[in-house]
C-alpha cells in the first residue's frame, strides 16, 4: 500500500514538474517574435532567434539522453533543465541588442533538451503495457504547461509589458527546482548496464529513424506557423498582446486532448496510419489557409485546428518511434527522436523568414505547407506491421 502511495505521489510531482518546465520557457513565446521585431530585428534575424531554440536541441538532446541512461542520474538532468530556463528568462531581461537574443533563446533550448529525460522518467511510473498511455499523458502534460503559459504570457505582457513575461519565467523555474526536493530518483529498468553496441543497434532501428524524420516535417510546419510567424501576422492586423497570448494558447489547447487520446482512441480505434495521414493534412492545410484570410478571428480558428494536429503528431510519432526500444535505452531513443526533429525547429523559421524577406509571408506559408505534405506521402507509402 505504501509503495502504491509513493508511486502515485511520484506521478503527481513529476507531472507538475513537467508542466512547470514547459511553462517557464513558453510564457514569453506569444510576444517573443514581435518583441524581437520591435527591437529592430528583420524577419531573417527573427527566424534565426527562433531557430536557435531548435538548433541547441538538435545538438544536445542525444548527448543528454545518453548521459542520463549511462549515469542513471535523471533527476540531475531535469534540475539542470530548469536551471537553463531560469538563465534564459534572466538573459532576456538583460539583453537589448537584437543579435544577442539568439543566445537568450538558445538557453531555453538547453532546457527543452531535457524533455526526453522528463518523459521517460514519468513513464517509468507505469507498467510496460501502459507505456503508450504514459507517453500520451506526458505529451499532454507538455501542452498543459504551455497553454496557461502562453495565455497568461499575453495577459502579463498586456498589463505590465513584455519584459514582465521574462520575470514570470524565472519565478516558475525556481518553483520547479524547489519541487524536486520531493521527487525521488526515477528507477528505469534493472537490467544489465548499457553497452556501446546497444546504442548502435538502437540508432539503426527503422521505426525510430523513420518516425523521427517525419517529426522534422511536423516541426518545420509548427515553427513557421503557430510557434513562428503567425504572431507577426496577427500584430500587423492590429492584435494586442492579449490576443497574441490567446492565439498561442489556442494552438496548444486542443493538443492536450488529442495527445492524451492518441494512444487510446486514435491508435486503437482510428488506426495509426490513418491518424497520422489526417494530422499531416490538417497541419499543412492550416498553413495554406493563412494565405486566404486577413481576419484575426479566422486565424484563431486556424490555430485551434493546428493544435489538434500538433498534439496527435507529437505524441503518436514519439510513441511509435521508441516502442521497440528496450526500457533502459528509452531516454536515449526519445532524445534521438527529439534531436532529429530539432532539425525542423532549426530550418523551419530560417527558411520561412528568408522566403518572407525575399517575397512575402504568404509565399512562405504556402512553401512550408508543400514541404509538410512530403511527410504525408512518406507515411502513405510506408509498409509496416499493424500498430493498432
Amino acid at each position: 500500500m505504501q509503495n502504491k502511495t509513493n508511486t502515485a505521489r511520484q506521478k503527481v510531482l513529476m507531472y507538475i514538474a513537467i508542466c512547470l518546465m514547459w511553462f517557464s520557457i513558453y510564457v514569453y513565446v506569444p510576444t517573443l517574435s514581435t518583441y524581437c521585431e520591435d527591437m529592430g530585428a528583420s524577419y531573417t534575424l527573427i527566424g534565426t532567434i527562433l531557430s536557435s531554440y531548435g538548433f541547441v536541441q538538435m545538438l544536445c538532446r542525444l548527448p543528454i539522453g545518453i548521459l542520463s541512461d549511462v549515469t542513471r542520474k535523471r533527476k540531475l538532468f531535469m534540475l539542470l533543465g530548469l536551471g537553463f530556463a531560469l538563465a534564459s528568462g534572466a538573459s532576456f531581461l538583460l539583453v537589448n541588442y537584437p543579435p544577442l537574443l539568439v543566445l537568450c533563446r538558445a538557453l531555453s533550448g538547453f532546457c527543452a533538451s531535457t524533455w526526453a529525460v522528463y518523459m521517460i522518467s514519468f513513464s517509468s511510473c507505469f507498467s510496460e503495457e501502459e507505456q503508450p498511455k504514459a507517453m500520451g499523458l506526458a505529451s499532454a502534460g507538455m501542452f498543459i504547461g504551455q497553454v496557461p503559459a502562453t495565455f497568461l504570457g499575453g495577459v502579463i505582457a498586456q498589463m505590465w509589458g513584455e519584459q514582465a513575461t521574462f520575470i514570470a519565467a524565472i519565478v516558475t523555474a525556481v518553483i520547479g527546482m524547489v519541487l524536486f526536493f520531493g521527487i525521488a530518483e526515477p528507477q528505469i529498468g534493472d537490467k544489465q548496464p548499457v553497452r556501446l553496441r546497444d546504442f548502435a543497434r538502437m540508432a539503426t532501428n527503422r521505426n525510430l529513424v523513420f518516425y523521427s524524420l517525419m517529426a522534422v516535417f511536423m516541426q518545420i510546419a509548427l515553427y513557421t506557423g503557430a510557434s513562428g510567424f503567425i504572431p507577426n501576422v496577427l500584430k500587423d492586423l492590429g492584435a494586442s498582446n492579449f490576443i497574441l497570448g490567446l492565439a498561442t494558447s489556442l494552438s496548444s489547447l486542443p493538443a492536450i486532448f488529442s495527445s492524451a487520446l492518441s494512444g487510446s482512441f486514435f491508435r486503437q480505434k482510428v488506426g495509426a496510419k490513418k491518424s497520422l495521414l489526417g494530422a499531416f493534412v490538417l497541419m499543412a492545410g492550416t498553413l495554406a489557409a493563412m494565405v486566404i484570410t486577413d481576419s484575426i478571428w479566422v486565424i484563431l480558428l486556424i490555430l485551434l485546428l493546428s493544435g489538434v494536429a500538433k498534439g496527435l503528431l507529437q505524441s503518436m510519432l514519439n510513441s511509435m518511434a521508441v516502442e521497440e526500444i528496450q526500457p533502459q535505452l528509452r531516454s536515449t531513443a526519445a532524445a534521438f527522436f527529439q534531436s532529429v526533429y530539432g532539425i525542423g525547429m532549426t530550418i523551419g523559421p530560417i527558411v520561412a523568414g528568408a522566403i518572407a524577406d525575399a517575397s512575402d509571408m504568404n509565399t512562405a506559408f504556402l512553401a512550408v505547407a508543400g514541404i509538410t505534405m512530403i511527410a504525408f506521402v512518406c507515411i502513405l507509402l510506408k509498409k509496416e506491421k499493424q500498430h493498432n
